[in-house]
């Protein structure tokens, strides 16, 4: 198979092409019938003296990468002195991406504690280690390093934006239990509902809310006026006014009873993180309302009323995002939360309309469902969506498509590699068409492409990074 219709031109263009010295078709011929690594890196190598001063650098860098992740040292060396590579950050930017991608646990711990020693690391650097960390599961050394990114509040926005993406992606890995009660809580202590003088009134009240002769009536008259105010401070204080047992059970049961009405989603909400917060005298009264006056509720809410029963349980991926408890990037969380809250044909549907969840960042949020589906068929189903929304050759399609390539590349998904290639806006990008290699096995025809054109400037550094993809995952299974 020929991964990519435009390499179908190269034989043609070979042809037209002046005639290679033999030598030079003889090695290209050779490497095409064992492409080893270092054959085809050499035939890479052989095109640099077409590669413009602007792109020297960044291509040299390209050439250590795929040769560090090979874990040949003899073709480390070669590509040192063949580069006359001078630049020890650029390196060591390398050696922390190479066991980021290997999830090198040592070597990432080793490089955080000279970190933390004082041992100078660039803001990239830090970030890609706090990543690296958090993603082996050194959640507390990662936090470490990510505080040396400078983020106070005169620092530069790079470094904001490199801080902010390493807490997100800690957060995103952190393996904590999470429970329904930490949602109730998260929501409880959420301060940009209230005014400072809300804020000091109820952290001063809770102290005396466990009288629940007196004290509601208090409550009530502060919070007349709003009743979501009213519900929410219920919400804050729901531990200590429900402390007194069946008295507070009791209080509680009739709120629910009287004018908290859990037919409404909105309000159902609430109530149920009152219960979880309460005691459970209080939450099995307050439960036993609820389902008296919402039997059947539907969706998010029926998952919250099942959750509400144990509050302790610690949650698996649906849940956590049904209730908006996944941490990470706002796609990250975005997904999961549809993930948690959709069927899969309601999360297939509004993704293709771009409706609710899917109103903001649609490519990025079902690039990161495609990591969080609970099963390949669901991933599969998601990316040809994302194949089917780009349109053929056009800007706008062409973050789908794109995502929907590498992730058939990834997976060596051949059937939807095609249809998601055939989709991009450029199907020439030469780290596309090295990720076509791993289907047909042919990194050699790449190589060949790039020798007919005069100058590469950047392609041999694109050709490279997609190869690196071969050098990590191997070639896919024939057929």
């Amino acid at each position: 198979m020929r991964h990519l219709p435009t390499l179908g031109l190269v034989s043609m263009l070979v042809a037209l092409a002046a005639p290679a010295a033999a030598q030079s078709e003889a090695k290209l011929d050779a490497c095409e019938a064992a492409p080893s690594h270092a054959c085809v890196l050499d035939l890479m190598w052989d095109q640099m003296p077409k590669v413009g001063r602007d792109y020297q650098a960044e291509t040299k860098r390209a050439f250590i990468d795929a040769a560090l992740l090979t874990g040949d040292q003899s073709l480390v060396d070669l590509y040192l002195e063949r580069t006359e590579w001078r630049n020890p950050d650029a390196l060591t930017a390398s050696y922390i991406a190479l066991a980021r991608s290997k999830g090198d646990r040592a070597a990432l711990i080793d490089h955080a504690g000279k970190a933390l020693s004082g041992l100078r690391y660039d803001w990239y650097q830090l970030s890609a280690l706090a990543n690296g960390l958090a993603e082996t599961g050194e959640i507390e050394m990662a936090r470490k390093v990510a505080d040396l990114i400078p983020h106070g509040d005169d620092d530069s926005v790079t470094s904001l934006n490199l801080h902010r993406n390493a807490l997100e992606q800690i957060a995103f890995n952190d393996p904590a239990p999470v429970m329904p009660r930490g949602w109730a809580d998260k929501l409880a202590n959420d301060n940009a509902w209230w005014e400072e003088a809300d804020i000091a009134w109820l952290k001063e009240a809770a102290a005396r809310a466990g009288d629940v002769s007196t004290f509601p009536q208090e409550l009530q008259q502060r919070y007349r006026a709003d009743g979501w105010k009213y519900l929410r401070a219920l919400v804050r204080l729901a531990p200590e006014m429900t402390a007194s047992g069946p008295p507070g059970a009791q209080l509680f049961r009739s709120y629910v009873d009287g004018w908290a009405d859990p037919r409404n989603d909105a309000i159902a909400e609430l109530v149920l993180a009152i219960a979880m917060r309460a005691h459970p005298d209080a939450r099995a009264a307050m439960l036993a309302a609820f389902d008296a006056r919402q039997p059947a509720p539907t969706g998010r809410i029926a998952r919250l009323r099942a959750l509400a029963n144990d509050p302790a349980a610690v949650l698996g991926l649906p849940d956590k995002g049904v209730l908006g408890m996944v941490g990470g990037s706002f796609e990250q969380s975005q997904a999961a939360r549809a993930l948690g809250a959709y069927t899969r044909e309601e999360f297939l549907a509004k993704a293709r309309a771009g409706e609710d969840m899917f109103s903001m960042a649609r490519p990025a949020v079902l690039r990161a469902a495609l990591g969080l589906a609970p099963d390949e068929s669901y991933a599969l189903a998601i990316a040809q969506l994302m194949a089917e929304l780009g349109e053929p050759r056009t800007i706008d399609g062409y973050d789908y498509a794109q995502y929907a390539t590498e992730w058939a590349m990834q997976t060596c998904q051949a059937d939807l590699f095609k249809v998601a290639e055939s989709r991009l806006a450029r199907r020439d990008g030469h780290d596309t068409m090295m990720w076509g290699a791993r289907f047909d096995r042919d990194p050699v025809l790449v190589v060949r492409y790039l020798a007919i054109e005069e100058r590469i400037s950047s392609h041999i550094g694109d050709a490279l990074r997609g190869y690196q993809q071969i050098i990590t995952r191997g070639y896919c299974p024939a057929g």
